[in-house]
């Protein structure tokens, strides 16, 4: 998909981003110029979007005529189509024609138009989820009246092609998917997706398997006593929406120090607490090295380590002794507490 995007990118600078630079035809006196799409999001040159719902946007053109010889006194009538085709009607769809004419210019000694700009609305429903890419084109064409040879025949010219502007749905407007099902499992369990993509089970590999159901559900089951955290996603082009499952009971490693990393500070307090996602029915603190101030039954616990000093590291170590729905145990955390600027050796040690 990241390729196609890519290519896509690569034939937009090829068409509208060099076609100042080149025309498509030389031999033409009055030509197309420019064509730029405005006041839309985009991304990496290709316009996003709604999904289900209108994209107005602004486009904008300059054209060009010769100033040499009798040029500058004729008459200039011109038409500017943006278009797409509809492949699920095979219809052309004709977005707005832009007229060109001789009031375009600033004066008969300028070769370039001024900017003619003009809003245009695609369509809810020009792209959506199974057809999420489409092109507008940019079509144009000038009336010949009374122009030297070899323009002397009067009458429109065919339409020319100048060239078409990708454009894609906006990941970020297509429907969220939404997770029914718990955050914890012991064993296994039943989540209900709503407006479900590619669902895949994340680093899940020797800790949980998952099974499609059918009528949107979906089964994650633990692999015997694995414990970890995997996430349940739904993916569409590259848009994810994730949700984190817990198998099993917490590590030693789920307990933390919010932003706090390295060694502690001595006689100074911190916040102890276990990452979310387990369904604990109750928390039992304890701690050597310092002393708990709050928090000793609760998720969240206040401590204070006890002062150092002496000239060497002290020991901390923190314990949670919990309940939850897929049993009991122990997890231990453990760090330095820094020396304090004291010379004394410790006893200890």
């Amino acid at each position: 998909m990241k390729k196609l995007e890519n290519m896509r990118s690569k034939i937009f600078i090829l068409t509208f981003l060099l076609i100042a630079l080149c025309k498509f035809s030389f031999s033409q006196p009055i030509n197309l110029e420019t064509v730029t799409f405005t006041l839309v999001p985009k991304k990496d040159g290709v316009v996003l979007l709604n999904y289900n719902q209108p994209t107005t946007m602004r486009v904008s053109v300059t054209v060009s005529r010769p100033i040499t010889g009798t040029w500058p006194t004729l008459p200039i009538k011109g038409e500017v189509k943006l278009w797409y085709y509809n492949y699920t009607n095979n219809t052309e769809v004709v977005l707005a024609v832009l007229n060109v004419s001789n009031s375009d210019w600033y004066s008969p000694q300028h070769t370039v138009s001024k900017v003619i700009a003009k809003d245009i609305i695609i369509p809810a429903g020009a792209v959506s989820l199974s057809k999420p890419y489409m092109d507008v084109s940019a079509h144009w064409r000038y009336y010949k009246d009374g122009y030297p040879s070899p323009y002397n025949t009067n009458g429109w010219i065919d339409w020319m092609d100048k060239g078409y502007q990708p454009m894609e749905l906006n990941l970020n407007t297509i429907p969220t998917t939404s997770f029914t099902g718990p955050s914890q499992i012991c064993s296994e369990s039943i989540y209900t997706i709503t407006n479900p993509y590619t669902i895949s089970l994340e680093n899940a590999s020797g800790v949980a398997t998952l099974t499609a159901l059918g009528n949107n559900q979906w089964k994650v089951s633990r692999i015997g006593g694995a414990n970890g955290r995997v996430i349940l996603r739904s993916t569409y082009n590259g848009k994810t929406f994730d949700k984190e499952i817990t198998l099993g009971s917490p590590a030693s490693t789920d307990i933390f120090i919010d932003g706090l990393q390295g060694n502690l500070e001595p006689n100074t307090t911190y916040y102890f607490q276990l990452k979310p996602g387990f369904s604990i029915d109750s928390y039992n603190w304890s701690v050597i090295g310092g002393t708990i101030i709050s928090g000793k039954n609760s998720n969240i616990v206040e401590v204070r380590t006890d002062p150092n000093p002496y000239n060497s590291l002290n020991n901390f170590q923190i314990s949670l002794n919990y309940s939850s729905a897929c049993g009991t145990g122990t997890i231990y955390h453990a760090r330095y507490v820094n020396k304090g600027g004291g010379d004394p050796i410790d006893p200890g040690e």
